[in-house]
């Protein structure tokens, strides 16, 4: 069933360019509050397309923000508001790059998030038991963001994929 289901995801991922750069699964009993969380990531993609993270609480105001940074910190976007209509408790909330960022494979990027108001916090759960191998949140060493970040590969190219 498994090996199906992989064959699935690939087939899918080679007609429609989409690959999985970073997926992990939400975990209730790990989190932290801040302004900002920070996940570095491998990228497996030629391009950056939409990235995802899981809140865990509603916000009545302002919204989220993404942005890409290189491996330096220094920003390759500029921060781009969330897609997400409503926020509420424990929802993945997502933002499209349009047009995409353009990343090479194997370099380390990083992910920003933040809220649009400073004085908001927010809870960024993250993965401490299974952590994703090419992904690390920083400032929690050994851990990961509950979070996703899509991209698209070159038309006709199998994208790569990595086990969690």
């Amino acid at each position: 069933m498994k090996n199906m289901l992989m064959a699935i995801t690939i087939f899918a991922a080679y007609l429609f360019g989409a690959a999985t750069v970073y997926d992990v699964e939400l975990s209730y009993n790990d989190n932290f509050t801040a302004s900002q969380a920070i996940q570095s990531f491998i990228a497996t993609a030629d391009s950056i397309s939409e990235v995802a993270f899981f809140c865990g609480r509603k916000i009545n105001s302002g919204t989220y923000q993404f942005c890409l940074a290189d491996s330096t910190g220094s920003f390759i976007t500029d921060w781009i508001n969330s897609d997400s209509a409503g926020l509420y408790d424990y929802k993945l909330v997502s933002a499209t790059f349009n047009p995409k960022v353009p990343v090479r494979k194997g370099i380390i990027y990083q992910l920003h998030i933040r809220h649009s108001l400073p004085q908001c916090t927010t809870n960024f759960y993250y993965n401490r038991s299974n952590p994703y191998p090419d992904g690390e949140l920083i400032g929690h060493p050994g851990c990961d963001l509950a979070a996703r970040i899509k991209g698209v590969n070159e038309e006709g190219k199998i994208p790569k994929f990595q086990n969690a």
